[in-house]
């Protein structure tokens, strides 16, 4: 597993890592781990935010690999920062999608990962199997139980699509879902939700507490 520095391990709790390691696919990928805030479990209002996924980058030889090789660990993979959720989240040049979210965020509240749980080729939205959906689902149900967020976010359309009708029955109060924050419907003005964009739904979901 990749290592963080000291200043990124300062920004993360480790308090969930036993329990969520009892997954098999964390144990072979422990970088897919969430990142976990270092004042979440401290909050009231536990907020979950789940993305998409991670991505291979150009020049990786096995970007092409088959998602049943993936998952089965038959490539041995060394360190690998581009698919290590708390290093992307602690970094000093984060991505994109972490700016935009982390202005109406604070990321040492709030917990993250992508729902995906394997990268997909650089630039291109997942391919999806279906045994990227089974692992998903099943990551998703053990996160979210050993987590207990009060409010569960999609930030990815094709993740929240892609969530089964037994996991959205067992969370419907608690789940919401908005555009992805590198969509152009971030900052654009949709019709179908009365002329408000991406980024005013996601902050109204923020704010909305029953």
């Amino acid at each position: 597993m990749a290592v963080l520095k000291e200043e990124q391990l300062e920004k993360i709790s480790l308090e969930f890592d036993d329990d969520l390691l009892t997954f098999q696919h964390f144990a072979n990928y422990p970088n897919l781990l969430p990142y976990i805030g270092k004042n979440f479990s401290k909050n009231e209002k536990r907020v979950l935010i789940i993305a998409e996924s991670h991505y291979f980058p150009d020049d990786i030889f096995y970007k092409n690999i088959s998602a049943e090789e993936f998952y089965d660990r038959k490539i041995k993979f060394d360190d690998i920062y581009f698919m290590f959720t708390r290093f992307e989240l602690t970094r000093k040049k984060i991505h994109r999608i972490h700016k935009n979210l982390g202005k109406h965020i604070n990321y040492s509240d709030i917990a993250y990962y992508n729902f995906f749980l394997r990268p997909e080729s650089n630039k291109l939205s997942i391919n999806i199997k279906p045994i990227d959906k089974e692992i998903a689902n099943n990551a998703f149900k053990i996160i979210v139980e050993k987590l207990q967020p009060n409010k569960i976010i999609f930030v990815s359309k094709k993740s929240y699509d892609n969530l089964t009708i037994e996991n959205k029955n067992n969370y419907k109060e608690k789940i919401f879902h908005c555009v992805h924050p590198n969509s152009i419907w971030w900052n654009k003005p949709m019709k179908k939700h009365g002329g408000k964009n991406g980024k005013d739904i996601f902050k109204s979901i923020l704010e909305k507490w029953n």
